[in-house]
């Protein structure tokens, strides 16, 4: 869900106004987290199906 609302709300943003440094920190930091959010996903995935 994360990684849709970069998608469709934060990339628009930064589209229409690519000089402006605080949408470019609204799409990184968000990309960011939704980046850190999958990679712990993944981890958990293997460590339940393992054990």
């Amino acid at each position: 869900m994360i990684l849709l609302l970069v998608l469709f709300v934060y990339l628009p943003i930064l589209v229409a106004s690519p000089t402006d440094l605080v949408s470019l920190n609204y799409f990184a930091d968000t990309l960011l987290f939704s980046g850190a959010v999958l990679v712990l996903a993944n981890a958990l995935r293997e460590r339940t199906a393992a054990g």
